[in-house]
């Protein structure tokens, strides 16, 4: 895999554009994906939710409209944690990166959520919220963490591999 560095980093970058995306949506399209996320959960875990009247169902919905939407938030960093992860460790010019490179992943994963929440304050019925940089920057963590989970097994398995995917 030699061009390995490169495809994780463009697809960091996808990555970005896609959570760019997102924020720019004002905030009743935003509500809307929120609403139909919910639903969506709601229908596969709730037996018989679909049979509910149209009202109860949707008082269930709005209820859990926060955490889908803070679960969203953090799912979507913790991608980006794991992406970012990734491309560091790949670009990294020593033969064991470690503890650096998850620095180097988190704080430009939480940068990006900064900035990403700035941003949001600009769009139409949308705010900038410190609470959601705490919870994409715990997202990216989690991301990052399951890499380097992964990795460190990997090379606990396989001895000749000091960190996998490093071609």
């Amino acid at each position: 895999m030699k061009y390995g560095k490169w495809i994780f980093t463009f697809l960091t970058i996808l990555w970005m554009a896609a959570i760019f995306t997102f924020s720019a949506r004002d905030a009743q399209e935003s509500t809307e994906d929120s609403n139909r996320a919910g639903t969506i959960l709601c229908e596969n875990l709730i037996p018989g939710f679909s049979r509910w009247p149209k009202e109860r169902r949707q008082e269930l919905v709005e209820r859990i409209d926060f955490p889908v939407r803070k679960a969203a938030h953090a799912f979507e960093y913790a991608v980006l944690g794991a992406l970012i992860f990734m491309t560091v460790l790949l670009h990294a010019k020593t033969p064991k990166p470690g503890v650096k490179c998850v620095w180097t992943a988190w704080l430009a994963a939480v940068g990006y959520a900064a900035t990403d929440e700035l941003h949001q304050y600009f769009v139409p019925g949308r705010a900038c919220r410190l609470f959601d940089v705490a919870v994409d920057g715990t997202g990216a963590l989690i991301g990052i963490a399951a890499v380097a989970l992964i990795s460190y097994k990997l090379a606990k398995f396989n001895k000749n591999l000091e960190i996998f995917w490093k071609i």
